[in-house]
């Protein structure tokens, strides 16, 4: 009896090891499956980092003007926020964009008190945010800022290139894949940190032409606070037109750029510019800038002291954007 029972009990676990050995390879080949599906979906992409710096406010901002928020279409990276102030009176006299300061939303500083007052005096006007520096960028431009040093006396010698370097090695096994490799490599320079940043912000400032003329304006003026000058004069040269006034308050304007815009200039391609600075404590690169465009461009290029510091105070909107009126009526 016990002989039967333990021949049955091995029997039983030889049919439950059966079935299982039977399904394993079923159960890894769907597992197998699961993960190749998994695999084979594409990953989406990154969303844009200076978009999702300019989002983080949109919420306030649709809440407190939900009369005046329009979205614009970025190429590759989705809608952006602006505020878009209608003249308030009769027929808008033209389109204006705002864009802020490095670090703003549409709605920060100055950009907010100019908006509602330009749109008094009659204009359609769409301010913009503008997205932080990035970091490496500034590194660059506080080092090209810097003088190049002097070399110490007897120095200047040791800066004599060496004969030896021209003599052959006698070991040609120095010269390994790896030193190859990284000889191609430093061939092809890096990309400069401010690439990506004004890609941004032509992609930014040429979809806020497309709204303006949705809103029927054949032509616009631009205003670039701070860093945004910069921004605004890059997007200008990229396609000069001499009918589309530009105005930059406490502008940031890379030197490379002015010798640019001192060129057109200089082939009487210069669009009307009205440069408002602090009039206290004027930059020297505010001086040389004055210099340079007056220099080529006089007649379209005008530079304006205001009572305010550098730091461009929401205070001043009202000031600046009386300016800015009593500019265009002049140039009308």
């Amino acid at each position: 009896m016990r002989n039967r029972l333990a021949g049955g009990r091995t029997l039983g676990w030889r049919l439950v090891c059966c079935c299982l050995l039977a399904a394993w390879p079923m159960g890894w080949l769907a597992a197998d499956e699961s993960v190749l599906a998994v695999d084979e979906l594409e990953t989406p992409a990154e969303p844009n980092r200076f978009l999702v710096q300019l989002a983080s406010g949109d919420e306030e901002l649709q809440q407190r003007y939900p009369n005046q928020v329009v979205w614009l279409e970025l190429p590759d990276d989705g809608p952006l926020l602006g505020l878009l102030a209608k003249a308030s009176r009769g027929e808008a006299k033209g389109g204006i964009i705002l864009l802020g300061d490095a670090g703003s939303t549409a709605d920060a500083g100055v950009l907010s008190g100019m908006r509602a007052a330009l749109a008094r005096q009659g204009w359609d006007v769409l301010s913009l945010g503008l997205p932080p520096v990035p970091a490496a960028m500034l590194r660059e431009r506080q080092r090209a800022a810097l003088p190049a040093p002097e070399p110490a006396d007897g120095a200047a010698e040791d800066l004599l290139p060496d004969a030896s370097i021209n003599e052959p090695y006698e070991d040609d096994d120095i010269f390994s894949d790896d030193l190859v490799a990284l000889a191609d490599a430093a061939d092809d320079p890096p990309e400069p940190a401010d690439t990506a940043y004004f890609d941004f912000g032509d992609a930014l400032l040429s979809a806020a032409v497309n709204q303006l003329m949705e809103e029927g304006h054949g032509t616009w003026v631009m205003v670039g606070v701070g860093w945004g000058a910069e921004m605004v004069a890059r997007w200008w040269l990229a396609s000069p037109r001499t009918e589309q006034p530009l105005v930059w308050i406490n502008g940031r304007l890379d030197e490379a750029v002015v010798d640019q815009l001192a060129a057109q200039a200089d082939g009487g391609q210069l669009a009307p510019v009205l440069d408002l600075v602090a009039s206290r404590q004027s930059s020297p690169e505010a001086i040389a800038r004055r210099q340079a465009l007056m220099r080529s461009g006089a007649g379209v290029y005008r530079q304006q002291a205001v009572a305010m510091p550098q730091a461009t105070p929401a205070s001043a909107d009202r000031m600046l954007a009386n300016r800015i009126a009593a500019w265009l009526e002049t140039r009308q």
